[in-house]
């Protein structure tokens, strides 16, 4: 919403979600923190690294594995030692959610398209959590990344153009099996490497 440029309001999610990881991540690699002294510089810095390392954005966005291989770029220009792959199984998508989480490192997740419905519009339901511990309603995914910055019980915490939200797992387990594919619907899974 704050950059001006059609292209990245509306399919840049992918690209903006690696780049607040790459930031958070600088922190344990002998790097401070990118400081943003305004919206404006938060829009301008994210552009460049943008067009650096995923030029190939186009109207729909990128897919999971370009996401992968954008952020591998980054890793090497950076020197950071890690290893972004895209895809995991289902009986491996949350345990390596909880093992990203346990070395501090938000997890970038897809909630595709349909396929091959690809017409539909369904998505899953993004909650907010009220005071009492109920959760409510509070909009809707689609086509579209988002960082998971926590999983309790049936619900991960996520954070979505910088709103925090719950999605039921169970609920996004069944929209992989019912209206999308692994392919689509999965996490950047991260790994750190040995140097040299």
């Amino acid at each position: 919403m704050w950059s001006p440029r059609r292209m990245i309001s509306q399919c840049a999610c992918g690209p903006i979600a690696a780049f607040d990881l790459l930031n958070y991540v600088f922190q344990d690699y002998g790097r401070s923190p990118l400081p943003f002294s305004s919206r404006e510089d938060y829009v301008r810095r994210f552009e460049t690294f943008q067009k650096k390392f995923f030029p190939w954005l186009y109207p729909n966005g990128i897919n999971g594995i370009v996401l992968a291989f954008g952020l591998n770029r980054a890793f090497r220009y950076y020197d950071i030692p890690m290893t972004a792959v895209w895809s995991s199984s289902e009986g491996k998508l949350l345990p390596r959610i909880s093992r990203m989480l346990s070395q501090n490192l938000p997890v970038i997740l897809s909630v595709g398209p349909h396929f091959p419905a690809i017409w539909k519009k369904t998505g899953i339901v993004l909650y907010r959590k009220k005071p009492d511990g109920t959760y409510v309603p509070s909009g809707k995914a689609l086509s579209h990344y988002v960082t998971v910055t926590a999983l309790h019980n049936d619900w991960m915490t996520i954070s979505s153009w910088g709103n925090r939200y719950e999605i039921s797992i169970p609920e996004y387990m069944d929209y992989i099996h019912r209206n999308s594919i692994p392919l689509f619907s999965n996490i950047l899974y991260i790994k750190c490497r040995k140097r040299g």
